[in-house]
C-alpha cells in the first residue's frame, strides 16, 4: 500500500452575506502553508466587492509581499475579467501560485453555486439557467461550448 509523503488540504465554502452579496472562502493547509482567501461578490452581476488574503503560515518571509495584491481584484467582473486579471497579478516571478490556485478554485465557483441556488429557492428555472449559460458562459468549458453550438 502506498503511503502519502506529503498532502495539501483545500477547503472552499460559499456564503450568502446579504441578499445581493455572496462570499467565497478558500483555504490551503499543508506542512508549510496556511493561507486563506476571502472574496465578496455582488450577485447576480458577479463583480468583486472586496478581497482579503490571510497568510497564517508560509515558508519564506518574502511570501508576505503578495498580501496587498489581492485588493487589485476589487471591481473585477468574474464573467469577463477575472481570469486575465488573476493571471496578471498572481502568475510568474512576482506572483504566488498558491494564491492564484485558491482564487481559481473558489471565485469562478460562485457562478456555479449562486445560480443553481436560485433554482433551488425558486427564483430561477432550470431553463433560465441553461439559457443564461448559453449567453454568459458559452466558452467556459467544453460542455458549455458544445451546448451553445447546438442551436
Amino acid at each position: 500500500m502506498e503511503k502519502s509523503l506529503y498532502s495539501r488540504n483545500f477547503e472552499v465554502n460559499y456564503y450568502e452575506i446579504k441578499e445581493n452579496i455572496w462570499r467565497a472562502t478558500s483555504h490551503l493547509r499543508d506542512d508549510q502553508h496556511d493561507i486563506e482567501v476571502i472574496v465578496d461578490v455582488s450577485v447576480p452581476d458577479m463583480v468583486i466587492l472586496d478581497a482579503k488574503l490571510e497568510l497564517l503560515r508560509y515558508p519564506i518571509k518574502e511570501c508576505i509581499l503578495i498580501k496587498d495584491k489581492i485588493k487589485e481584484l476589487i471591481g473585477v467582473n468574474i464573467f469577463s475579467e477575472f481570469h486575465s486579471k488573476c493571471e496578471k497579478l498572481f502568475y510568474g516571478d512576482m506572483g504566488c501560485g498558491n494564491v492564484r490556485m485558491l482564487l481559481g478554485v473558489s471565485v469562478p465557483g460562485i457562478i456555479y453555486s449562486y445560480f443553481p441556488h436560485q433554482i433551488k429557492i425558486g427564483n430561477m428555472t432550470e431553463n433560465q439557467w441553461w439559457d443564461f449559460c448559453k449567453q454568459k458562459l458559452s466558452n467556459a468549458c467544453i460542455a458549455h461550448t458544445l451546448m451553445s453550438n447546438k442551436d
